[in-house]
């Protein structure tokens, strides 16, 4: 069970590590609101992924 948890955790922090390099540019200039809707979109992602490396470390914990 845990590995399943561990393996779908490990994919979805691909994803977003996926949307923030490749596609999620690094600014963009000229446009205030578009600057702030990619900053709100990053801190979520930022967000998401500190979760999953909570949820991790706590099935590595369970598991030992």
């Amino acid at each position: 069970m845990f590995s399943t948890e561990k393996a779908a955790v490990q994919s979805i922090k691909n994803i977003i590590t996926n949307l923030e390099e490749e596609m999620l540019p690094r600014s963009f200039p000229g446009d205030d609101e578009v600057e702030e809707a990619l900053n709100l979109i990053k801190r979520h992602l930022d967000t998401i992924t500190s979760s999953l490396y909570m949820r991790e470390a706590e099935i590595n914990a369970q598991e030992d």
